[in-house]
């Protein structure tokens, strides 16, 4: 998850837009993915990567660009 989101936010320069540094973005990214519960199938690293992934298709479709 921490790579995905951390691309998503570079490509589209999230970060300069919102004042990120790097660092911090990756701090936060490892911080919330430790915190996933082992126990819960279903809302995991995985699929969290997958919502990235997913939301990185739609921004990046034509007709949603700005």
């Amino acid at each position: 998850m921490v790579s995905c989101g951390g691309l998503l936010l570079q490509h589209f320069d999230s970060l300069r837009l919102l004042k990120v540094s790097p660092l911090t973005l990756v701090t936060y990214l490892i911080l919330l993915e430790r915190h996933y519960r082992s126990h819960n199938y279903y809302h995991n690293s995985i699929h969290a990567a997958d919502v990235v992934q997913s939301a990185f298709v739609l921004l990046s479709h034509a007709p949603l660009q700005v």
